[in-house]
């Protein structure tokens, strides 16, 4: 075996390219998260997929949340994002065209024996909630979604609203101005989309 010598590096040094600390970081990983020592693109996308992401800092992108996640398409989203997208995907089911699915929201729950002839749209949001892997009360009582959570006066995409007479829940699904629309199951026996006010809820957060 050659013996590496001083002399050897300096000859490898001349005739080979020397890349920085931070272009190495980029193919070999290493980081930590923060500004100065962000994790590489394949680090943040193995962080995701295992569902250990924390947020923190990614090369090229900047801060990234822990919200962030893989859609089964492959997509970058967040998890409100996601649970919005899942929410409309379902309107139009209805109890006289699918109430099997709307019976299968309830698995998502605690209560036992709902089917479409109960109340169901706080098991519909608990059934958009789980598959978006969002932590929810698990229940088909719009009551128990009035505490759960943050309280917050400025919806976002994926929270939920609460009608202000407490007696139906939705998720939002997006925002405009003054007004916000919310996609809500057993509205009209089915799942339908409604734009009011945002005066006419109150919301919470995940």
């Amino acid at each position: 075996m050659k013996k590496l010598t001083r002399k050897s590096l300096d000859e490898l040094a001349k005739t080979s390219q020397v890349i920085d600390r931070s272009f190495q970081m980029s193919y070999v990983g290493g980081g930590d998260g923060t500004s100065i020592n962000p994790y590489n693109r394949y680090e943040f996308d193995c962080m995701v997929s295992a569902s250990t992401w924390r947020g923190g800092y990614v090369e090229g992108w900047g801060y990234v949340s822990d919200d962030v996640i893989i859609t089964p398409n492959g997509d970058y989203t967040t998890r409100g994002a996601f649970a919005a997208s899942l929410a409309s995907s379902y309107i139009g089911v209805s109890e006289t065209n699918n109430p099997d699915k709307i019976k299968d929201f309830f698995d998502s729950t605690s209560y036992v024996g709902g089917t479409s002839s109960t109340p169901w749209c706080a098991a519909f949001v608990s059934s958009v909630y789980d598959d978006a892997g969002i932590s929810n009360p698990n229940s088909a009582s719009v009551n128990s979604w009035r505490s759960w959570g943050n309280a917050t006066s400025t919806p976002a995409v994926g929270d939920i609203a609460i009608w202000n007479s407490y007696s139906h829940i939705g998720i939002v699904t997006s925002v405009n101005g003054s007004n916000v629309t919310v996609v809500s199951g057993n509205y009209s026996n089915q799942v339908c989309s409604t734009t009011l006010p945002i005066s006419s809820f109150t919301f919470r957060t995940h």
